[in-house]
Formats: C-alpha cells, structure tokens, sequence
C-alpha cells in the first residue's frame, strides 16, 4: 500500500515540475537546462536557430514564444531529432 502510495507522490512532484516548466515557457526567455526540460516534457514544437548557432527562438505546442541561449552541446540536434522537434536554422541576411 505505501508502495502506491509513494509513487502517487512522485507523480504529483512530476506534474507540479511540468506544470513549471511549461510556465517557465511561456514567460519568454529561458535558461539552457529549462529549454532541455520542456525538450524532455514534450512541449517544444519548433526552434528556430540563429545563423551563429548562440540563440533560438521556440514555439511551443501550446503558441507560447520564446528565446534561450545555446552552448556548444553537441548533443542537442539529436535531442531534438528524438522528440520530434521542427528545426530550422535562420538564413543570413545577404549584404
């Protein structure tokens, strides 16, 4: 009994993380380890990524925009590959 009891706790520890981060999210701006997060949780749609590959710019499933800057994480186009992600790279303005 306690054993079901324990894992109704952790559940409700999950969704009150989620329900954070999808927060956090919508609010704009982002930190790298959030960005991973809601990446994890399923709630990003699409990335833009700058031409320089430091910033992008997210939508999320729910319409919410924001920013997040990017560190040389060479494991993040699979990342975003596994969890279905739409990524786009910002083409550079010609001069």
């Amino acid at each position: 009994m306690s054993l079901v009891i324990g894992m109704g706790t952790m559940g409700n520890v999950a969704a009150a993380k989620a329900a954070e981060v999808q927060e956090a999210m919508i609010r704009g701006s982002v930190s790298y380890s959030r960005f991973l997060e809601a990446i994890d949780a399923g709630q990003i749609q699409a990335i833009n990524i700058d031409p320089m590959g430091k910033n992008a710019f997210y939508r999320t499933l729910e319409g919410g925009t924001g920013s997040v800057a990017l560190f040389n994480d060479p494991k993040l186009l699979e990342i975003l590959n596994k969890a279905n992600v739409d990524i786009n790279v910002i083409a550079e303005k010609a001069q």
